[in-house]
């Protein structure tokens, strides 16, 4: 697994492909091709600071334990994106229910 790391308190996970935008724009980014690169990457984005990553669908699917670990604070904020040949639902369900948690009601009007 390589990094780019570029600084900053955002990070974000997911082939070196999708990870030019996010470079681009200043965010710290892993590259990751597989599950366990992926939860590695996250952690260690953690470990550094971040605050927000975002990792893509086709990585989060599999990541549903570190996501449990982490979603009993506030912070980090580990979200997904699309990626290149990947819908947005899986993206979708996991904001409505980051909503959902935060405000105690389903203000997303997503269905699933």
């Amino acid at each position: 697994m390589g990094t780019g790391e570029t600084g900053g308190r955002i990070g974000a996970v997911g082939s070196s492909e999708l990870m030019l935008q996010f470079r681009a724009a200043g965010v710290m980014v892993k590259y990751s091709s597989t599950v366990d690169e992926g939860v590695k990457a996250v952690t260690e984005l953690v470990r550094s600071g971040c605050l927000v990553v975002f990792v893509s669908d086709e990585l989060l699917e599999g990541m549903k334990e570190i996501l449990s670990h982490y979603s009993a604070e506030p912070w980090p904020l580990i979200t997904g994106f699309p990626g290149r040949d990947s819908g947005t639902a899986n993206s979708q369900r996991i904001i409505k229910d980051l909503v959902r948690k935060a405000v105690g009601i389903d203000i997303a009007g997503v269905t699933e």
